[in-house]
């Protein structure tokens, strides 16, 4: 299951690592609440699985849900089309910080009746 994930996840955002909660926590806020949860869940799972006595308290059906929403919102996820929304927002970010700074020189300039 979180081999499944984890190549869902290099496929989608190109990040490689060597276990699922690595990978997770370099993906970080690119990935919305509602599936970060789901991955931690499943993260949980795994470690409770190691120990006989614990995998007992692993809800399953609720991990297969988990999979299953985790697996279905990284199958929508267009890997070219995020890096291309992530650099227009950069570029957005920056043309307003250099109105900004446009704008502030431009009162100063104004405010020491330089012009």
């Amino acid at each position: 299951m979180s081999d499944a994930l984890q190549e869902k996840l290099a496929a989608a955002f190109g990040l490689r690592a060597p276990d699922l909660e690595r990978q997770v926590r370099k993906v970080g806020r690119l990935l919305p609440r509602r599936q970060r949860r789901n991955a931690a869940r499943i993260i949980e799972a795994e470690k409770l699985t190691a120990h006989p006595k614990l995998f007992r308290q692993v809800d399953q059906a609720g991990i297969e849900g988990a999979y299953r929403d985790l697996a279905g919102w990284l199958d929508g996820v267009n890997a070219s089309e995020a890096r291309v929304t992530r650099l227009l927002n950069w570029l957005a970010g920056m043309v307003l910080s250099l109105i900004v700074i446009g704008v502030l020189v431009g009162l100063v300039i104004a405010w020491r009746d330089l012009v």
